[in-house]
């Protein structure tokens, strides 16, 4: 796990850093340098992106290629950006992490706690019941909600006339 760690984290050569860019020098053409302007050229960017992973060069490279700003050659400073904040495809990062997973201890759940002695009895199994049951009636979010919305029906019940108690009361005392 360490040589993975390692390898995932093993910054760009000199060598590896020319390689990105200068594969897009087609796309991006470059102006004629002598050898010291192309050094100054090349420092600041091998100083810009100390540290990083080839990987990550890469993907902040592409990244500017695919930008809408991409008209000239990214700048140092702005290639560190996106190298930095773009995901790459580092394949030993991505080995480290897998080894990490299948090596890792799984977490067990807890058992519950064993209470020895004697076991309870139906009576005092079923007086717990009863106040477990009380105590979640009165913790009954809907309770009041339901209370709330719960209103006498506007239809009467009505017998096999089709007429309620009541309505043939009514009628009965306007009409005789």
């Amino acid at each position: 796990m360490p040589a993975l760690k390692a390898e995932a984290l093993r910054p760009a050569t000199h060598d590896q850093i020319k390689a990105v860019i200068s594969t897009r020098f087609a796309l991006f053409p470059q102006p004629q340098r002598n050898a010291q302007e192309w050094a100054a050229w090349w420092a600041d960017y091998f100083d810009a992106l100390d540290g990083l992973t080839p990987f990550a060069v890469e993907a902040g490279m592409g990244a500017w290629v695919r930008s809408a700003d991409a008209e000239f050659m990214c700048k140092p400073g702005k290639l560190r950006e996106l190298a930095t904040t773009v995901p790459s495809d580092n394949r030993w990062a991505k080995a480290h992490y897998r080894a990490q997973k299948a090596t890792a201890e799984a977490v067990k759940p807890e058992e519950p706690a064993r209470v020895s002695g004697p076991n309870p009895t139906r009576e005092e199994i079923a007086d717990v019941m009863a106040s477990f049951k009380m105590t979640m009636e009165a913790k009954d979010p809907l309770l009041k909600m339901r209370s709330k919305f719960e209103r006498p029906s506007p239809c009467a019940r009505v017998d096999n006339t089709g007429v309620s108690a009541e309505m043939r009361a009514l009628l009965q005392q306007r009409y005789g």
